[in-house]
């Protein structure tokens, strides 16, 4: 029921917080509407632990408070296939065509729950359908949760095909899978042999959609949201995994809507019950569980430990082979746990005390803006345009339509992204070079920048010494007078006069090159360089220098100086005889 302020909530024992965030009266009563339409239709056990999972899907915590999602979360809708397929060569490549059925009306256990898909929604964007890329196993990201296909990283790694031929039948999506024979071969095999032997391979939808949280029943099936304006992303492969809007549900690729059709799943059905008989008598157990009904059992046993009056509930969140992560939501926050448990095939049975634990998340900048008030259509159209003429994106005219009605944000997270190499900062070169260990000098600072993170952090490693010396704050390096003064005193005498020396030497050297007439630096840039090296320009030049140290002046030999030599006499005399 809806409350009139928050300390009516607090007073019916109703949650006010999230996470230990203060509830808006708004936010409270969203949940609260969900939590009476789940409770009022009686088909779950917990229709609390339903009622935050479904309300975490309408808003999302930023910093600390609880703020909307954008509409349009992806979701996953499962189907199969299984039937006629014929092959073709489109591109320069050979192809595998199988008939589909990505998608049909009713009530679908997805990614997002129990959700009624109607056939006025399914046939909303059927054109949208067309081009979208075929992934094997639905894309995610490090934490586990479904992301878009359309990267050109995801497609290089894990797309085989596209889906064509999208058309709406009688609340059906149909369509075809075209499989790039040579790529499927290379990411999964299987996926072939089995299509041209007749074998089914479920097929999955993923696909974004706009959620009203409205319960209902259709045939039968119960549902507590409703998905409106549903736009395609992808269509994954599944080699080893059921679906839940499966071939009985009547999906499939390839699909014949045929007689013949029906009677592979019974048939399919009866084979299944004999192999079972036979691997009993063998002295096999035969599995039968799937991971979902594994994953409800789990949510049964912690049902039993949630406290509504207390605001304790529990609900899972990952189910590995030995292991699952559930959260405990109380007033205060939330809390992860891991609990081990074994699964003979009949029975769950937990293994020792659950542990808690700490979830390791990575948090991305990423540029944004307020998506409120109406659409800058002359900026969606750009973008539009751009996304279609872009070859990384697997986007044409037919997606056209549908791009339209997406808003800027999502228009932008559709790009390709390019991802930024990074090197090492002057400071830190200047700091590696500096330590005993390294064999790099500031000649090589144009190489060290060269480098990737990676390839500096795996240098840093193989010369890890102490650093020769390493300037705190803003310290500068002593002067060279400053250095001498610091000299003990029989030193100070003796490193004075050798500098006097060695600048009397160089100023010497200077003074006859700049004499030169094919010189062509300036003094200031022959006062920089190096005693040795400004011997070697003298030597060159053939500017006789006096380094006795007395203040000798140099001698010049110009070109222009040196006079040709004669050419000698030659007499040559006959002999006489």
């Amino acid at each position: 029921m809806p409350y009139s302020s928050i300390e009516k909530a607090k007073e019916a024992s109703f949650p006010t917080k999230a996470e230990g965030i203060d509830l808006t009266i708004a936010q409270i009563n969203k949940l609260a509407s969900i939590y009476d339409a789940i409770k009022a239709e009686g088909n779950v056990d917990n229709a609390m632990a339903v009622a935050w999972t479904t309300w975490k899907k309408v808003y999302k915590k930023e910093g600390d408070s609880w703020i909307k999602r954008e509409k349009g979360n992806i979701a996953i809708i499962n189907a199969s296939f299984g039937g006629a397929v014929r092959r073709t060569v489109w591109q320069g490549k050979e192809y595998l065509i199988a008939p589909v059925i990505a998608l049909v009306e009713g009530v679908h256990e997805g990614s997002a729950g129990a959700i009624y898909y109607s056939k006025d929604e399914i046939a909303k964007f059927i054109e949208a359908w067309n081009g979208v890329p075929l992934p094997v196993m639905h894309p995610q990201d490090n934490e586990g949760y479904y992301i878009s296909c359309n990267s050109p990283e995801i497609i290089e790694k894990q797309s085989i095909g596209h889906f064509f031929n999208a058309q709406y039948q009688a609340g059906k999506l149909k369509g075809e899978l075209w499989i790039e024979i040579e790529k499927a071969n290379q990411i999964s095999k299987e996926i072939i042999e089995r299509l041209e032997n007749g074998q089914p391979i479920e097929v999955s939808t993923g696909l974004w959609s706009d959620d009203e949280i409205i319960a209902g029943e259709w045939n039968g099936k119960k549902y507590a949201v409703i998905a409106r304006n549903i736009r395609p992303d992808h269509i994954a492969l599944l080699p080893n995994a059921i679906g839940a809007c499966s071939w009985q549900d009547g999906c499939g690729a390839p699909r014949i809507n045929s007689k013949g059709g029906d009677n592979k799943v019974k048939d399919k059905g009866k084979i299944k019950q004999a192999l079972s008989s036979i691997a009993e008598l063998l002295g096999f157990k035969v599995q039968e569980t799937s991971h979902e009904d594994i994953r409800s059992k789990l949510q049964q046993i912690l049902n039993k430990d949630d406290r509504l009056e207390s605001q304790i509930i529990h609900y899972i969140k990952n189910v590995y082979d030995d292991h699952f992560i559930y959260e405990q939501s109380t007033a205060d926050g939330v809390k992860l746990f891991k609990q081990k448990f074994k699964f003979d095939g009949d029975e769950i049975q937990m293994n020792g005390e659950p542990k808690e634990v700490k979830e390791d998340v990575r948090y991305l900048d990423i540029s944004h803006q307020n998506i409120g008030g109406e659409k800058n259509m002359d900026k969606i159209k750009e973008i539009v345009n751009t996304l279609i003429a872009n070859e990384k994106t697997s986007f044409n005219e037919d997606n056209r339509e549908w791009l339209m009605t997406l808003d800027e944000c999502k228009l932008k997270a559709l790009e390709p992204k390019v991802q930024e190499i990074k090197h090492p900062e002057d400071k830190e070169i200047d700091v590696f070079i500096a330590k005993e260990s390294s064999p790099f000098s500031d000649k090589d600072k144009d190489f060290l920048k060269s480098l990737n993170e990676c390839q500096f952090k795996a240098l840093l490693e193989k010369y890890p010494e102490k650093k020769k010396e390493e300037l705190k704050g803003n310290e500068k390096p002593p002067t060279v007078d400053e250095y001498i003064g610091e000299a003990p005193d029989g030193i100070r005498e003796f490193l004075t006069s050798g500098v006097k020396l060695l600048q009397e030497q160089k100023d010497s050297i200077i003074k006859g090159l700049i004499a030169n007439k094919r010189n062509k630096f300036t003094e200031n840039q022959l006062k920089e360089k190096h005693i040795d090296e400004l011997k070697a320009l003298a030597e060159l030049a053939q500017v006789e220098v006096d380094y006795s140290g007395q203040g000798g002046t140099a001698k010049v030999n110009s070109l222009d100086d040196i006079k040709a030599l004669q050419m000698p006499t030659m007499n040559f005399k006959e002999d006489k005889k």
